[in-house]
């Protein structure tokens, strides 16, 4: 009887027990073998050295964002001046260098947004200052005027947008943009050896 009593007695405490063991293993608190909580606090503790940003495909330095956003608005103008471009010169010539801009920069437009999305960064969906005053001043200018305004500001947009992508390849963190500035410019160079071919053009022809 009393070899009864004590294995009942022993069952009850077991049985009782065990509602404590499965409270103790879960807790309110996130242990820190759990994936979530893993990242998070990896996200938390990580940063950069230059003052740049963690995005989901990686750091994000103040030179990429830098290049994203001036890249994106310079591609804008010449896809926008490039077309207009083609309604608006005299000299056919202009025309076709405004046809080339915009269907050779459109695609890398859409691969910089790309790019960008993954990062993290909104480019700038409107021209800044400087574009718009010579999109203003493009849109009152005809014939030979526009002609000379449009590959002059090409000239000089081109020199910019080689110094904007030299600048990236050599001090650019991203892998993506290093690869896109470096695609891209020996084309932009080509760019910049066509509108300084058609700008003596123009100025060796007479004024009528």
């Amino acid at each position: 009887m009393k070899k009864t009593l004590i294995a009942s007695t022993s069952i009850l405490a077991l049985c009782l027990s065990l509602p404590v063991a499965a409270e103790g293993t879960d807790s309110g608190s996130p242990s820190s073998s759990s994936p979530a909580g893993g990242m998070q606090s990896s996200g938390a503790t990580s940063g950069t050295t230059d003052g740049g940003s963690t995005s989901k495909a990686g750091t994000v330095t103040r030179q990429d964002r830098k290049f994203v956003e001036d890249a994106a608005i310079g591609g804008m103008a010449e896809v926008q001046f490039g077309q207009l471009a083609t309604q608006r010169a005299q000299h056919q010539a202009v025309r076709d260098f405004g046809n080339t801009m915009v269907s050779d920069h459109t695609p890398v437009n859409q691969r910089l947004m790309t790019i960008a999305a993954t990062l993290g960064i909104t480019p700038p969906d409107k021209l800044d200052f400087m574009h718009r005053r010579t999109a203003r001043k493009l849109g009152k200018a005809e014939g030979r005027e526009f002609d000379e305004d449009y590959i002059k500001s090409q000239v000089k947009d081109h020199e910019k947008m080689i110094e904007l992508m030299e600048d990236q390849i050599k001090e650019g963190q991203n892998p993506d943009l290093k690869q896109l500035a470096t695609d891209v410019l020996p084309k932009l160079r080509e760019h910049l050896q066509m509108a300084q071919s058609i700008e003596r053009q123009l100025e060796q022809q007479p004024q009528q």
